[in-house]
């Protein structure tokens, strides 16, 4: 594997780490000329020395991504937010860039002169989604507890059909704070239309004919699965961290748009920003406000012809690129 780049990444790119952040590196590299003679497999390559499932990395925790320059330059043509940041982050040294190979650094150059696109508002798309699959799992762990609160409070060898009245009366409140959630209603029981009473959390059916301990192991078994940033999104409903990243791409794509670049690290105002975002001293309503804004002010920007559109031509003249780069970077 020869290496072509190499670069902190995320809040040690963008500065606004602090002593609990952990470590990401990602390396751009040049595959083995043999390996893809042989049409072997080349792809990103991920090491992480916390392999531990839904835990939260510390700052003893780094992971590290290799990256095919090919790949790198796919992924950059198609508006992809890590390859735009990678290929201006060549241009400063404040996150220990590497670079091994000079020739990378003018093949970045040229790809921010003639293959930034008008679809760059992609770039912003997996983070926002993110910001509201961790908010909307944050509240489902919500409801998933208090359920459970509820359940442990009846004698577990009983059939809860037995208490149906009190259990009512006690889960009407979670019923009330999370209808999307939680409901008691039927099921049924064959194909002859026979219903049965059921209490439904999230998107198990709980029958009322089983005991209250019987029920309590499937719940018991989906919080299992919830990880640790699920968890602190349960505290408010909120992952501060996956809004703290929409904000930044959706500035990110701004920026490109007004000053056809990035400067990394981001700038102090930037930064005190969004670490009050992670730390969750802002109101969540009005940032989610102000990220709404922004969307719509990226598109009109994406729409105003700043950069070109994404067309079979110029398809075709970046493959041409791609191709005549590669043979150099392998003479």
């Amino acid at each position: 594997m020869q290496k072509l780049f190499k670069c902190e990444y995320g809040s040690r790119l963008y500065g606004t780490n602090t002593p609990t952040s952990d470590l990401d590196i990602k390396i751009v590299y040049l595959p083995e000329l043999n390996d893809l003679l042989l049409g072997n497999r080349v792809g990103n390559n991920c090491k992480k020395t916390n392999t531990q499932e839904n835990t939260k990395n510390t700052s003893e925790d780094i992971d590290i991504e290799f990256i095919p320059l090919q790949s790198f330059a796919n992924d950059f043509f198609s508006g992809q937010t890590y390859a735009l940041e990678l290929a201006y982050a060549i241009d400063y040294t404040e996150a220990n860039q590497e670079i091994f190979n000079p020739l990378f650094v003018k093949f970045c150059h040229e790809l921010r002169e003639n293959f930034l696109t008008s679809n760059i508002e992609a770039m912003m798309g997996y983070s926002v989604s993110q910001a509201n699959l961790y908010s909307d799992k944050g509240k489902r762990l919500n409801a998933l507890n208090e359920v459970l609160e509820v359940i442990n409070q009846f004698p577990q060898d009983i059939r809860m059909e037995y208490l149906a009245s009190d259990l009512k009366d006690k889960i009407a409140p979670v019923i009330e704070k999370y209808p999307e959630y939680v409901a008691i209603t039927e099921y049924a029981i064959n194909n002859e239309g026979d219903l049965r009473l059921c209490l439904k959390v999230l998107e198990k059916t709980l029958p009322y004919s089983n005991t209250f301990k019987i029920n309590l192991n499937p719940l018991l078994g989906m919080l299992k699965k919830y990880g640790s940033r699920v968890k602190e999104a349960s505290v408010n409903n909120a992952d501060w961290k996956a809004l703290l990243h929409a904000n930044r791409i959706v500035s990110e794509g701004i920026q490109l748009f007004q000053t056809k670049k990035l400067v990394f690290p981001l700038s102090n105002e930037q930064r005190a920003f969004l670490k009050n975002i992670k730390a969750g001293n802002v109101n969540r309503e009005q940032i989610t406000t102000d990220l709404n804004f922004k969307l719509e002010y990226l598109k009109d920007l994406s729409m105003a012809g700043i950069f070109p559109e994404r067309t079979p031509e110029l398809n075709e003249k970046f493959q041409e690129f791609l191709i005549g780069y590669l043979r150099k970077f392998y003479l």
